[in-house]
């Protein structure tokens, strides 16, 4: 196999195309990734708080909130993961 056609080589061309938008990619994994973000379903929830995402990725930025001293409304018991996003809120 030749190095042009490694899927990652960032010097071949993308080939890698989004059916429903005009992005690519140099890898088949990352254009299927892309792919969620034009379809409804948010596969991955939250157990503690039942907030739902497209991405596992987002899903476990989303629990490290839940593992630190969250910061809580009073009013609505949303929490947040610093004082700056509680005060904004």
């Amino acid at each position: 196999m030749h190095w042009n056609d490694f899927e990652g080589n960032r010097n071949s061309p993308k080939r890698y195309q989004c059916e429903f938008c005009s992005y690519s990619s140099y890898s088949s994994s990352n254009c299927r990734r892309h792919k969620v973000v034009h379809s409804e379903e948010h596969p991955f929830n939250c157990d503690i708080c039942k907030k739902t995402f497209k991405h596992k990725t987002s899903l476990l930025n989303h629990m490290y909130m839940h593992s630190l001293n969250p910061f809580r409304c009073d009013q609505c018991l949303r929490d947040f993961a610093n004082k700056f996003n509680l005060m904004r809120h």
